[in-house]
């Protein structure tokens, strides 16, 4: 199902498999593999191919559009983070609260009988 919306979304934007490639910076061997269905796209490539095909991903995967009428997320939300922001996230876990018990009472006291 999802190649086949694949070539017919496509083919509905007037694009070629090299144009679509292109777009998605991927080889057109790439496009042309998921129209066969000998390969998927990964979810982030999903994404890039719905709004290449202005589509949701839903459409493109084939499923109904739910009647739901909760607001979307905005995009700003859903964009991965940056290299910064993940080196942030992992300093900031119990490998830096370990770090950080250096010099506290609780500290202290475990090390404090030791010699």
């Amino acid at each position: 199902m999802l190649s086949e919306n694949i070539k017919t979304l496509r083919k509905a934007q007037g694009l070629s498999q090299q144009e679509l490639a292109e777009r998605l910076h991927v080889v057109r061997q790439t496009v042309s593999k998921w129209e066969q269905g000998l390969s998927v796209p990964d979810a982030a490539m999903l994404v890039q191919l719905a709004e290449c095909l202005e589509v949701s991903v839903e459409e493109l995967l084939g499923t109904p559009k739910s009647d739901s009428t909760a607001p979307k997320p905005p995009a700003a939300i859903c964009r991965r983070p940056n290299a910064s922001a993940r080196m942030r996230r992992k300093t900031s876990g119990s490998s830096a609260a370990f770090l950080n018990l250096r010099g506290t009472a609780k500290y202290s006291s475990k090390t404090a009988g030791r010699k």
